[in-house]
């Protein structure tokens, strides 16, 4: 059940969401209600769904930075869907701190499950690049590099589970 409020953002406009009583198949955005049901799976990214009674056709697929693209006759719709927590997390690693010699170990804002690993160890990273993806309370969630550098040294590996404070990787400027 998911009961924090939600933040997505479509487009560059950011609305405010939620699953009132925690019934997923229901959200209010921006105060508007919608009845949301995956009727069935027609591909592995075509589905048929149903918003509000009236039955839709779409491709839904995550792009390489993380956005669910949805697309429905020929239109393309970029989203970015979060949560309070998701939130929370993009600042706590965007505020991790140089250590002494020059490094940034990113470590897991919270207990996950490593999804996907967008790096190699000597791969060069600008600061905002994805580079882990984590799953974390049903929501996945992109990490990105708080600094731009080499990455160092990779600790984990695709399939891992980690707990809050793991170290993921280590950046060096």
């Amino acid at each position: 059940m998911h009961s924090e409020n939600l933040i997505i953002r479509i487009g560059g406009k950011q609305l405010e969401g939620h699953c009132p009583n925690g019934d997923e198949s229901l959200v209010l955005v921006d105060g508007q209600p919608f009845r949301i049901e995956v009727l069935k799976k027609l591909s592995s990214d075509i589905f048929s769904v149903s918003v509000n009674g009236k039955v839709y056709l779409v491709e839904a697929k995550y792009t390489e930075n993380g956005l669910l693209s949805l697309t429905h006759n020929g239109f393309v719709y970029e989203i970015e869907i979060s949560d309070e927590t998701s939130e929370l997390l993009k600042k706590f690693i965007n505020s991790s701190e140089r250590d002494s010699v020059g490094f940034v170990c990113m470590r897991a804002p919270m207990p996950g499950l490593v999804i996907k690993i967008l790096v190699e160890e000597g791969d060069t990273v600008n600061k905002g690049d994805k580079v882990i993806i984590i799953e974390a309370m049903k929501m996945e969630n992109a990490l990105s590099a708080p600094i731009s550098g080499k990455v160092q040294k990779i600790y984990v590996n695709e399939g891992n589970t980690v707990e809050k404070d793991a170290p993921l990787l280590e950046i060096g400027t």
